[in-house]
């Protein structure tokens, strides 16, 4: 009561106007235009229909369901296009303009589900590059760090795929490659360690290599 006259509360509510079943989801549509996607498991836990009109609260907890079903769709498509790293799904998801609480949700519910295995990335990583072209220890260690993958699991897989200890057939092969594409230039075997080390290999094998193409011959400059 103000001033002698009753107060009434406004409370917005929203009109269903149509739904539509698809084979996995349900797609809820209101009189403003906007729309909500439901799994059907989901849809069924909620008694509306066509023509009800819910109130905010029940509005509100469509929304979240709706975002929480297109946030999982979306990381499993992501996920079954190539492997990812959890930290590459949370940025892809947060770049879909998700909510810091449903991804976190989200990537724990496909961390449980078996989904996202940070070790299994790792170890799946170092082989994909490895049968590409010879690098090091060194640039796959850096490489998944910026993916996100702890120093534990980079550690285990490395170990795993005998990627800690540097291929010497290899390198060796890859070095001389690289000294013959240098041709008559001046100072190839400082630039035969620079590219070397940018591949990611450590600097004992580098001056176990570059010791060996000098034994045979390929090199015969000094640094």
């Amino acid at each position: 009561m103000r001033n002698g006259h009753p107060l009434f509360v406004y409370i917005r509510m929203f009109q269903i106007t149509d739904i539509k079943t698809a084979e996995h989801h349900v797609k809820i549509i209101f009189d403003t235009g906007e729309y909500f996607i439901l799994s059907l498991e989901v849809f069924n836990m909620y008694t509306v229909r066509k023509g009800k009109s819910v109130d905010t609260v029940e509005y509100q907890q469509l929304k979240e369901e709706s975002e929480r079903y297109l946030c999982n769709k979306k990381a499993v498509d992501y996920l079954s296009a190539a492997d990812r790293s959890r930290l590459e799904i949370e940025n892809y998801l947060a770049r879909k303009g998700f909510s810091k609480n449903i991804i976190k949700e989200i990537i724990i519910k496909l961390n449980e589900s078996g989904y996202i295995n940070d070790y299994k990335f790792a170890l799946n990583y170092i082989h994909y590059k490895k049968s590409r072209k010879a690098v090091g220890e060194n640039l796959l260690r850096h490489e998944l760090f910026k993916k996100g993958v702890s120093k534990n699991f980079i550690n285990i897989a490395l170990s795993e795929s005998s990627a800690g200890s540097d291929d010497t057939e290899s390198l060796y092969q890859l070095a001389l490659k690289k000294i013959k594409s240098l041709g008559t230039k001046k100072n190839k075997e400082s630039k035969l360690i620079f590219f070397l080390k940018q591949r990611g290999f450590h600097d004992k094998d580098i001056r176990t290599v570059i010791n060996n193409l000098k034994s045979d011959g390929q090199i015969d400059e000094p640094v």
